[in-house]
């Protein structure tokens, strides 16, 4: 495509959670006097909706650019109400079908009323370069009492969205109901470090991005109990005993001794070895026993887990050992990881993990070769 082609404006309203299917049945719009009827239909459905204002910027920029002569196009698209990934993907279809009707160069002049929609410009760069952007913020002059329902009606429509709800109701769902829990048991002296425990854990998983392959390995895990409850229930129990102790062990090891070499040794002798009996356990009951009922011996990757993780458990044990032997007061240097065995089991532990992992990359290597031979005899 030459540099200089003229490309035809295209005016994208973009609805990012769909609302306009809600009113209107459908998500997509294209063409201006179709626009214009939905705008009044939408309108008169949701009269509160920025969607709505949102779409008669949209128009008022067609008018603009007809004025200009450049013969623009205009299209509402909607995404999907609670899905992020969904939503672009609908948009971006219904894109490609827009650009193909229109069998002509175009750009984009993206009309949103919030941020979200931002982010599907980024999709649309293989179908035309973006123009601009058209961000419609809503002018609104309230007093005390109409700033409160305004308040009211945006918390009703967060607690009802699921993409908002799980943070406007499932997180202060989840503090309370630990409140309660530590107030039954005359514990409520651990609900705020609990609390802490729970909202640091919700900004990191928030932070990183880590929603999703949480929610997917929540559900691979939802999936294995359905189809074999036996291991994973046993598994899971088996985990969350051994953890749960490690983790209370590790507590009342900081009550008695408080920061010193007297708790490093307690923790690196019982805490640390029980959280790693907890992961061996996990792995072989719902990875190995699983693996090995359907008749599957591919346990590369479980035996270099389990191996790695008795190496670790193995050399903090001996650490423990060793911190206790020399006193509370002693400062510990490199010589006591090496005197300890620390550094040793580490290193021939991860050594016989990554022999394993070589092992299972030649043995995989080895089939695929194999049957490619066979393929080109016959």
């Amino acid at each position: 495509m030459a540099l200089n082609e003229k490309r035809r404006p295209l005016i994208l309203v973009v609805d990012i959670d769909n609302d306009i299917a809600d009113a209107l049945g459908t998500s997509m719009v294209v063409g201006y006097d179709n626009v214009k009827k939905a705008a009044l239909e939408f309108g008169t459905k949701r009269p509160e909706d920025a969607d709505v204002n949102a779409i008669l910027a949209g128009l008022k920029l067609y008018k603009e650019l007809s004025e200009k002569g450049l013969d623009p196009e205009i299209a509402v698209v909607g995404g999907h109400k609670v899905d992020s990934l969904a939503a672009q993907r609908n948009i971006k279809q219904a894109v490609a079908r827009i650009v193909e009707k229109m069998n002509s160069p175009v750009e984009f002049y993206i009309v949103s009323d919030g941020e979200d929609e931002f982010v599907i410009s980024q999709l649309l760069h293989e179908y035309g370069s973006i123009a601009g952007f058209y961000r419609v913020i809503v002018e609104q002059h309230l007093g005390i009492e109409g700033g409160y329902l305004l308040v009211l009606k945006y918390l009703k429509k967060a607690a009802e969205d699921p993409r908002y709800s799980k943070y406007l109701v499932g997180i202060p769902g989840i503090a309370l109901l630990t409140i309660s829990i530590t107030a039954l048991f005359n514990m409520a002296y651990l609900a705020l470090e609990l609390l802490l425990l729970l909202i640091g854990s919700a900004m990191i998983i928030v932070g990183f991005n880590l929603e999703r392959p949480l929610e997917e390995w929540l559900h691979g895990v939802a999936q294995a109990i359905w189809e074999r409850p036996h291991f994973h229930i046993v598994g899971l129990i088996v985990f969350i005993l051994l953890f749960g102790t490690a983790l209370y062990s590790g507590y009342q090891s900081y009550e008695r001794y408080g920061l010193n070499t007297s708790l490093i040794s307690e923790v690196s002798r019982v805490s640390i070895p029980l959280l790693s009996a907890s992961i061996i356990s996990y792995l072989l009951i719902n990875r190995v026993f699983t693996k090995a009922s359907r008749g599957d011996l591919n346990l590369y990757h479980e035996a270099a887990g389990i191996i790695v993780t008795l190496s670790v458990a193995l050399a903090f044990y001996n650490m423990g050992v060793y911190l206790r032997q020399i006193g509370p007061n002693q400062e510990i240097t490199l010589q006591a990881f090496l005197d300890s065995g620390f550094i040793q089991y580490i290193i021939i532990g991860t050594g016989i993990a990554a022999l394993i992992e070589l092992t299972r990359r030649v043995a995989v290597r080895e089939k695929g070769t194999g049957e490619e031979s066979i393929s080109h005899s016959s």
